[in-house]
């Protein structure tokens, strides 16, 4: 694994930006599915309840406010609004429901 400064000698390497911005994550199969749990339970989440949310790539499903794959991974990015969600602490978390824009 490399080390900080090593990283950060590297940020300028247009190849290494792109590998750790622009991911692909359309269509994912179980093996990524298994990343994310991983992600997840490395922050002290449980896998069967916790949601990953990111954003980056514009998404063309449920008007635009987010795209859902296999129940847990939830992109949110419109380019003409914001988008943010609101996780209650009363309830499970539901995307559908908890999801906005303005």
């Amino acid at each position: 694994m490399p080390t900080s400064p090593q990283i950060i000698r590297q940020k300028n390497d247009r190849g290494m930006i792109k590998d750790l911005l622009w991911t692909d994550n359309r269509g994912w199969e179980q093996a990524k599915q298994a990343t994310v749990d991983k992600n997840l339970e490395n922050l002290g989440m449980n896998p069967n309840e916790a949601f990953w949310i990111i954003g980056h790539r514009p998404v063309d499903t449920n008007e635009g406010r987010y795209r859902e794959q296999f129940g847990k991974l939830i992109q949110i990015n419109n380019p003409g609004k914001l988008v943010y969600a609101y996780v209650p602490n009363t309830r499970k978390f539901n995307p559908a429901q908890d999801i906005y824009t303005i």
